[in-house]
């Protein structure tokens, strides 16, 4: 262990050794109110020097989200003239609010035990290390890939803000009933006005709907962006009563059986039409209506290993976006991506000249074939839209 955790969890020690009315066993915690401040104190001091010690890089990379996150968020707000700040599932609002809070949390049962006495010096040290580094790198991704949502709602120019509902369930459409999947069928509900954009998911999905459903002045018709779908689910419930006729819509079901733990569904899908009740339904348990265009973003993965290879690939071929599918990378990405994605592609015919590279700032944007471009963006949220300006414009 490191000295300056040592001393921490030292100091901590000898306040619950000094203070004899405190009581910390394996099934048995009693903290008196006069002193509760002074425990928590070296309880969350004990915390900070693990993480500070522990995980330096991390931390500072979680702080540079977090600076990059709220920037974007306040622009959003300001654009759409929300009041309410944009919800987040508790765990990732801790993590972009206050990094090094966010990620102290997961240090508070593992820290309890070793306390108690349940698990030695090492078995906290190894299981604390996974827990923070597994739990953080995924809240990491999942702030990334909303930082990229929040960047593309803003280049998008919004106005109006729209939402469409989840059918709630009563007295005659029963959670039970729904869970019957495809025996019911049901109209999908209408997008309305909102003044609150949120990220915190619901329990279940009678539908597959858009996270949001703004009107871009850009575009100057009506974009739907949605987060990656659940896997390993019945979801969702219910056939759609009305789809739109002047859509394309795949069969869901087989899509399911592609779309799994393993190989999850691309991390941002978008749509666009002119009249928003054209987009509001994404799926129901049959269909899926084909999106106008596919994003995977990548906030900490080899973009040339085997399996991310294979997941976009199967992005592509499988939901067949219009105008393609774009990976956004927060990383640099070595050429060799390129070749090997390149490579595994074989039904797509490459662009002449060996793919359009285009500088953005800095950064790098390279087509490598008609249906997939690898873009490295970093936090630069202008690069993303300049390279999906070219994209969408084709719509």
């Amino acid at each position: 262990m490191s000295q300056n955790w040592q001393a921490a969890l030292e100091k901590l020690k000898n306040y619950i050794s000094s203070n004899p009315s405190i009581t910390i066993e394996p099934s048995t915690v009693v903290i008196p109110g006069e002193t509760r401040a002074g425990f928590y104190a070296a309880f969350d001091d004990a915390r900070q020097v693990f993480i500070e010690e522990y995980f330096p890089v991390k931390l500072q990379e979680v702080r540079e989200l977090s600076l990059e996150f709220n920037a974007v968020a306040e622009k959003v707000q300001a654009l759409l003239g929300l009041e309410e700040q944009i919800q987040l599932e508790p765990r990732l609002n801790w993590l972009i609010n206050d990094p090094l809070n966010g990620m102290m949390r997961s240090l508070y049962d593992p820290l309890f035990d070793l306390l108690k006495g349940k698990i030695e010096d090492e078995d906290f040290l190894a299981s604390a290390l996974e827990e923070i580094e597994t739990r953080t790198s995924h809240l990491y991704a999942e702030g990334y890939k909303i930082w990229v949502l929040l960047s593309l709602v803003a280049w998008l120019e919004p106005s109006d803000l729209l939402f469409v509902s989840q059918k709630v369930p009563n007295g005659i459409n029963s959670l039970t009933e729904l869970y019957k999947s495809g025996e019911r069928i049901e109209p999908v509900p209408d997008p309305v006005k909102t003044s609150e954009i949120t990220f915190f998911p619901g329990t279940w999905d009678t539908f597959f709907v858009p996270d949001l459903i703004i009107f871009s002045r850009k575009l100057n018709r009506y974009a739907a962006l949605r987060r990656n779908l659940p896997v390993n689910t019945n979801e969702p419930y219910l056939v759609a009563k009305q789809r739109s006729n002047r859509k394309e819509w795949l069969p869901f079901q087989p899509l399911q059986q592609v779309f799994r733990l393993t190989n999850p569904w691309p991390s941002l899908l978008v749509y666009t039409d002119e009249d928003p009740e054209h987009i509001r339904l994404i799926a129901d348990c049959q269909v899926m209506l084909r999106p106008d265009l596919v994003i995977s973003v990548k906030a900490h993965e080899n973009l040339f290993d085997e399996n991310q290879i294979f997941n976009i690939n199967t992005h592509r071929q499988h939901l067949q976006p219009y105008s393609g599918t774009v990976v956004l990378s927060r990383n640099p990405v070595p050429q060799k991506a390129f070749d090997t994605f390149d490579q595994r592609m074989p039904n797509v015919e490459p662009v002449q000249d060996g793919g359009k590279s285009e500088n953005l700032d800095g950064e790098t944007a390279v087509k490598i074939s008609e249906t997939v471009t690898l873009v490295s963006i970093g936090f630069d949220s202008a690069a993303a839209g300049r390279i999906l300006e070219v994209l969408v414009s084709e719509l």
